[in-house]
């Protein structure tokens, strides 16, 4: 009985000691995982503290929230131990994973914070309309045919001191085509007399006839010297015209040089028979002449009859022939009267001009009274990124146009500076167009794209418009006939077209300065400037046109001002500049309000950080464990993964 007692006590002990064990495990577990789970919320309040610590003035200033904080995995670690009150569980390290800054890793963040926060400030049917006028734009920009650049480049300052050049030697090539076609008839008329003395000397020449003749013959030759003469000079002036022309129709565009003719082509042609036909005619029928003229000197008496056959009927019939010859010559008439050709001398070099010069100065009368005010680009966040950012959000359409609406409610421009000076920039929205680093040079880049946009628009109103092509028609011909070069009228009529639209540009930018609204399509009766009054200063008539209603109250036009033709530009810009130039403008008046310190690129809107813990074990430490396992357990080891942002992920 005893032996029996003593079995089940030892094989109770047993049981009992593995269910003791089993115990251990289930309290050691449950204290790793509530240990886990405390360091976990500690991590999470910790990042959420930081991201409570916000900058105030970047939120009160442009409604986006963002840490400035310099060394984000120390405050961490601070927040973490101060909300930690259980000594088992140790923060061991704190690592931020990747670069989160605003300017880096969080600038997709950033940019949707904006377009989340701006649709609870606009209607989305304001962006919709910004998309709306973009693609009537773009439309209307492929119904036009632009040859900007073609005629920048061929009636550059360079290239019209060529055509200028050019224009001397047409003119001193024609000048001797003058010349020749005033001898005209004047061969004709030696042979003429030449024919009458043959038909009064039947009989014989007498000594005064024999005198006569000789003066006809020397008159003969000098008329052949002079005809070579003035042939010699036409082929040196128009040599000189063909390497000069060759010069400039190197800027002609394709479409250009198919519509190009040039008379010197073929009077060229026309010179070169000319003076074969003086060649043969020294050779055969003068040579003929002065045999028959040398052998009546020496006393022979040939057949009157037969030598007039034989002289006189060749003599007529080739310079009969050179006279043809010289009526097919082709040169400038030159009936324009004086006072004319000084108007359209001055229409061709107020075109060039226009094509040629900027523009700031002819929109903005006063361009000394714009803003100086001018930014240092060293540390900006549009210097310090790349074209391979990673923002997303501004792919979509919708979002792009919510941040275009947002940068017009939360930045100056032109129209509405209204000269605060608590800014870096005045002009904010033309800096995030086009990048530059003062107020007039992003005012002056933005005009120059204001202009070509509405320079599209003009374009398409002139080409529809047939009395307005008539009319630079009709002055390009009378134009190149005044500098002498015909065969530049198709260019120059593309030049005046160009010349017109852009002046018509320019008023109408001055208008949109002005506070003004435009029509996005005009028509005919919306123009305002005059083909020979372009480029001068503008009339009393225009500025009442700017006033004038134009068209039936019942037909919907699309007007436009300013700050729509610049979120117009927005939209056309690339996200990347987009983004980060709005930030430059963002650091640089946080800079100037609050702290010349503040920088972008030391906030952060999102934080991805690994926290390393280490939990004290309880059972496993003691030392009946550690020698019935034959280990020194120090603790346990986890890491904590956590990203966290200001917005919905």
């Amino acid at each position: 009985m005893r032996g029996e007692k003593g079995s089940i006590t030892v094989f109770f002990s047993l049981i009992f000691t593995l269910i003791i064990a089993l115990l251990c495990t289930v309290a050691e577990s449950s204290k790793v995982y509530v240990s886990y789970a405390r360091a976990k919320s500690m991590s999470y309040m910790a990042a959420e503290s930081e991201l409570a610590g916000y900058a105030r003035e970047l939120y009160d200033e442009y409604g986006v929230l963002a840490v400035w904080d310099k060394n984000i995995s120390q405050s961490l670690r601070s927040f973490v131990e101060l909300n930690n009150t259980d000594r088992s569980i140790v923060l061991e390290d704190v690592n931020i994973v990747g670069d989160n800054s605003v300017t880096k890793g969080g600038a997709d963040d950033f940019i949707k914070q904006i377009t989340d926060y701006e649709k609870y400030e606009v209607v989305e049917k304001g962006a919709e309309y910004i998309i709306e006028c973009l693609n009537r734009y773009k439309e209307s920009e492929g119904k036009a045919v632009d040859k900007r650049d073609d005629i920048s480049k061929l009636f550059s300052e360079e290239n019209s001191k060529r055509i200028d050049e050019l224009s001397k030697f047409a003119k001193k090539t024609d000048k001797h085509i003058r010349r020749i076609i005033n001898k005209k008839g004047d061969g004709l008329k030696i042979s003429g007399r030449i024919e009458k003395m043959f038909e009064q000397e039947k009989d014989g020449f007498t000594n005064d006839g024999i005198n006569q003749l000789k003066q006809e013959k020397e008159k003969m030759s000098k008329y052949i010297g002079t005809m070579n003469n003035i042939v010699s000079d036409i082929e040196k002036a128009g040599n000189n015209y063909e390497k000069k022309r060759q010069q400039v129709y190197e800027g002609f565009d394709e479409e250009i040089r198919k519509n190009v003719s040039d008379n010197w082509d073929s009077n060229s042609i026309v010179i070169k028979k000319i003076k074969d036909n003086l060649r043969l005619f020294e050779e055969n029928e003068m040579a003929e002449f002065n045999n028959y003229v040398n052998s009546v000197e020496e006393g022979d008496k040939p057949d009157i009859e037969e030598i007039r056959k034989k002289i006189v009927g060749p003599l007529n019939s080739r310079l009969a022939d050179t006279d043809t010859l010289i009526d097919s010559l082709i040169v400038n008439e030159d009936s324009i009267d004086e006072n004319q050709k000084k108007n359209l001398k001055e229409l061709y070099d107020t075109s060039k001009k226009l094509v040629q010069d900027g523009v700031l100065g002819l929109v903005i009368e006063n361009a000394d009274e714009l803003s100086k005010n001018a930014i240092s680009t060293d540390g900006l966040p549009s210097k310090e990124t790349d074209s391979h950012s990673k923002i997303y959000t501004l792919d979509n359409l919708i979002n792009k146009g919510l941040f275009v609406s947002y940068i017009n409610n939360n930045f100056n421009c032109y129209t509405k500076s209204d000269g605060k000076d608590d800014t870096a920039l005045l002009y904010e929205m033309e800096y995030i167009i086009n990048g530059k680093d003062s107020d007039k040079n992003n005012m002056s880049a933005t005009v120059t794209k204001l202009v070509a946009i509405r320079q599209v628009i003009n374009n398409i109103c002139i080409l529809s418009d047939s009395s307005k092509i008539s009319e630079c028609e009709e002055a390009a011909m009378l134009i190149s006939i005044v500098i002498g070069l015909p065969e530049l009228e198709p260019a120059i009529k593309v030049l005046l077209i160009e010349a017109w639209a852009l002046s018509e540009s320019v008023w109408e930018v001055r208008e949109l300065l002005k506070g003004n609204s435009l029509e996005l399509i005009k028509s005919a009766k919306d123009w305002r400037t005059s083909l020979w009054g372009m480029g001068k200063s503008f009339s009393k008539e225009c500025e009442s046109l700017a006033g004038a209603d134009s068209g039936d109250e019942n037909n919907f036009e699309v007007k436009l001002n300013y700050e729509i033709y610049l979120d117009i530009l927005l939209m056309i810009e690339g996200k990347i500049k987009l983004a980060y130039r709005t930030m430059d403008l963002m650091q640089a008046n946080m800079a100037k309000k609050y702290n010349s310190d503040f920088r972008l690129a030391d906030c952060v809107n999102c934080i991805d950080v690994r926290c390393d813990y280490s939990f004290n074990n309880v059972f496993l430490k003691l030392p009946v464990v550690q020698s019935v396992t034959g280990t020194k357990e120090e603790g346990y080891k986890k890491t904590i993964n956590i990203k966290y942002s200001y917005i919905e992920r």
